[in-house]
């Protein structure tokens, strides 16, 4: 008996762990100028496991930034450093201008803090706020990705 509890603790660990090294489900909320809620999604975080670009600008490693990056269709979209002191750096090889590209940041209650058109191929982007998560979408065109920054 002790042994059944004993394996079945293990399991348990062991899927606790494997669980905790794989992206971590969120719930993102999408509201309209008014305040209204108008979608609700499930948002994908990746850990600290996701693909890390070699390289964002000359003599800057993604590394040491804390940069998580993933493609969307033929552009890469490059967030750093998160966790953040208040500054992100978000970097998009092949931007298109000519399709709409949008940032929005919410809060943690899914108050919308930032809203910016995209123009360049790399935003800063200043979170005002108390250190806390921070859901960010990224528009490019119809595709939209879902980020957590985490504010410290």
């Amino acid at each position: 008996m002790k042994l059944k509890i004993l394996l079945l603790s293990i399991l348990t660990l062991v899927t606790f762990w494997i669980s905790a090294q794989t992206s971590t489900p969120n719930i993102s909320f999408e509201y309209d100028n008014d305040g209204n809620m108008e979608a609700r999604y499930v948002v994908n975080i990746p850990s600290k496991s996701t693909e890390k670009t070699d390289s964002i600008a000359e003599n800057t490693s993604i590394e040491e930034l804390d940069a998580y990056s993933i493609p969307t269709g033929k552009q890469t979209i490059t967030i750093y450093p998160n966790p953040t002191l208040g500054t992100i750096t978000v970097a998009i090889t092949d931007l298109d201008l000519r399709q709409s590209n949008l940032i929005r940041i919410f809060d943690a209650s899914g108050r919308l803090l930032v809203y910016r058109v995209i123009q360049l191929e790399y935003e800063n982007i200043d979170i005002v706020g108390p250190a806390g998560i921070y859901l960010m979408n990224i528009h490019l065109g119809d595709n939209i990705s879902r980020w957590k920054i985490i504010k410290e």
